[in-house]
């Protein structure tokens, strides 16, 4: 599945997203973060201090993502990839260093399902 443009944008306005993992043991782990790039079927999410999300996303790449504003909320499923090396992680890098952000490597949610609702 793909966000559509409307979608993409409400993402990136509010900025802020639930980035939610699980360990091996379904050990659940939730972080509010604000995503690098939102593209139409990935969101790119830098590690800068998400030691724990990092682990669990190499042990399960289970992932759910959420963005919501009011009544508005986009849910996304999908598998995550982590990678600290590669010319992705290098535009990301140089990407994140106009927010002061030292990046220790990237997580890349290839989106599989989407939900959405509106209030």
């Amino acid at each position: 599945m793909i966000l559509d443009q409307q979608q993409i944008t409400f993402i990136n306005e509010n900025e802020w997203v639930v980035f939610a993992t699980a360990d091996m043991n379904a050990a659940p782990r939730a972080a509010v973060v604000m995503p690098s790039r939102v593209d139409a079927g990935r969101i790119i999410i830098s590690d800068v201090q998400m030691t724990q999300s990092a682990e669990n996303v190499k042990a399960n790449p289970r992932v759910f993502v959420s963005s919501y504003k009011g009544d508005t909320q986009i849910k996304i499923s999908g598998a995550a990839e982590y990678r600290d090396s590669g010319s992705l992680f290098d535009e990301i890098k140089e990407f994140e260093k106009t927010r002061d952000v030292d990046v220790k490597g990237i997580i890349i949610v290839t989106i599989e399902h989407i939900e959405q609702t509106d209030g």
